[in-house]
């Protein structure tokens, strides 16, 4: 009786595991479909976008006023990937236009929230170690969610020390310290991915297994015919 219980309470987590990963693919199937229905919409119309375009460029001056992404899109912007450039990068505007963020809050700067996206990926690489399915997904959403507070820093530094022709651009002011600041944190932020990784498949690795001696012949020796011999057939023997 104490031994079906044990198997019954072994069991019940392992179904119910099963029940939350089947759900989860199911998540993960869906939001993969629609991002790369996303993706690929937003890349035919930064196409064209481009393509009517004039030969001449604008002012800067000229680039005033609310967020608008195919005004504001840069060649930088065009060069990354897609979801930094049609995902992250106009919801962090948007995100900042809701909230103010860098100018409601005295202590939000451009530096505390680079500093921020690298103590979350602290957690996020201790969660992809686990051993449920469940923990690695909730900490590559982690990761996802550093990527977006590295896009939000740099917009916090451009509306706080930017001229408004140049707040809602991607600008990179390299001469300035949160641009070392920002560096800094997303190398610690991807050293700590890798870690993660590491220590993930050196818990997942193949188990060393004993070496096995293979036998010269394909028959025990009590049973090969007797000229069965080691030797090559045709190799010639000392003494001959």
């Amino acid at each position: 009786m104490i031994e079906k219980t044990k198997d019954l309470m072994e069991e019940i987590p392992r179904k119910l595991d099963m029940k939350h990963t089947s759900w989860q693919n199911r998540f993960v199937y869906a939001t993969t479909f629609i991002l790369i229905v996303y993706f690929a919409v937003m890349d035919v119309l930064t196409y064209f976008h481009i393509q009517s375009l004039p030969v001449r460029r604008k002012d800067p001056e000229a680039l005033t006023g609310s967020f608008n992404y195919f005004k504001m899109l840069s060649i930088k912007g065009m060069m990354e990937d897609q979801l930094s450039c049609h995902f992250n990068w106009p919801t962090c505007e948007l995100f900042e236009a809701a909230t103010h963020l860098s100018n409601g809050y005295p202590v939000v700067t451009a530096n505390s929230v680079s500093v921020f996206g690298a103590i979350i990926a602290i957690p996020a690489a201790k969660l992809l170690t686990l051993e449920s399915m469940t923990w690695k997904r909730l900490a590559i959403l982690v990761f996802v969610f550093r990527l977006w507070i590295d896009g939000l820093d740099g917009i916090v530094f451009r509306m706080q020390n930017l001229s408004p022709a140049l707040k809602h651009t991607q600008l990179s002011v390299r001469h300035s310290s949160g641009w070392f600041v920002d560096t800094m944190c997303d190398f610690f932020a991807a050293f700590m991915f890798m870690y993660g990784g590491y220590r993930t498949l050196r818990q997942k690795g193949v188990p060393a297994q004993p070496a096995v001696v293979l036998p010269l012949t394909t028959c025990p020796l009590t049973t090969c015919p007797p000229t069965a011999s080691l030797s090559h057939p045709s190799s010639p023997t000392f003494g001959e």
